[in-house]
This record gives C-alpha cells, structure tokens and sequence, in this order.
C-alpha cells in the first residue's frame, strides 16, 4: 500500500509539474502578445498626436487612441505579473 501511494504522489507531482510548465508557456506567449498590442497602440496614439497636433485628427480621435494605449499598457502589465506567477508555480512545483 505504501508503494501504491508513493507511485500516487509521483504521479500528482508529475502532473503537477507538466501543468505548471504549460501554464507558464501560455503566460510567456500572453505576455509577447500584450507586449506587442501595447507597442502598436504606441503607435497608433502618437500618429493621432501628430494629426491633432496638426489639425487634421480631432480631440475624440486622440482621446480614443490614449485611452486604447492605457488598456494595452494595463493589459501588458497583467500579463506580465501573470508570468511571475506562472514561474513561481513552478518553481513550486518542483521544490525550488
């Protein structure tokens, strides 16, 4: 019986492990993406800067582009506390 555990547990901790693993490339692959939608907002709000500043875009147009950088920043930001705690779940997972 004490065997049929032992090879339980080594089980659960494998599974444990491969889980963690996934979860962290997901969180890595979330981060790139959230990274790269905050540099095109970046963009696309100084774009909008330019033609306001110029008098070719209007207030609403710039207001919109800062506010979608701002979520894009904030989405970037989650993203990146969310991979912190994918690695510190494995690292868990394997004792460290």
């Amino acid at each position: 019986e004490a065997a049929l555990r032992t090879g339980q547990y080594r089980v659960g901790i494998r599974a444990e492990i491969e889980s963690a693993v996934l979860a962290l490339r997901d969180a890595r692959e979330r981060k790139r993406l959230a990274e790269s939608a905050a540099e095109d907002a970046r963009k696309a709000e100084a774009i909008a800067r330019v033609r306001f500043a110029s008098g070719i875009g209007t207030r609403l147009e710039l207001l919109d582009a800062q506010n979608t950088l701002t979520e894009a920043q904030t989405n970037a930001a989650g993203a990146g506390y969310d991979l912190r705690t994918a690695r510190a779940e494995l690292a868990r997972a394997v004792g460290d």
